[in-house]
């Protein structure tokens, strides 16, 4: 549970936390990766090669990771990327196989 007093406190301190955040993040990643580039181009308004990219920094930088900019990820960047892929799905462009995977649709 995160301290109401400081959460990013919590993600620094919290060994378990941080794993589990950056596992997420990359996970995001490798998601975005597998997109095709004719989908990226039909979708301009997702952060492709931001998402792929912070994937490809957290992967490889093993012990340099930089948590001012994963909680920055988290607390300001998630919540309109989860909003742009609803509205993208709502379109119908988008299919959600399960609560946290998306599939593309032809």
């Amino acid at each position: 549970m995160l301290s109401p007093v400081d959460p990013k406190k919590d993600l620094e301190n919290n060994r378990i936390l941080t794993l589990a955040v950056v596992k997420d993040l990359e996970i995001i990643g490798e998601a975005a990766g597998r997109i095709t580039d004719d989908c990226r181009a039909r979708h301009p308004q997702l952060p492709w090669l931001d998402i792929t990219g912070m994937r490809n920094r957290l992967i490889h930088a093993y012990f340099d990771v930089n948590l001012d900019v994963v909680w920055d990820t988290i607390t300001n960047d998630l919540t309109p990327l989860i909003k742009t892929l609803n509205r993208v799905i709502q379109q119908g462009k988008l299919k959600r196989t399960k609560p946290t995977i998306l599939l593309i649709t032809v």
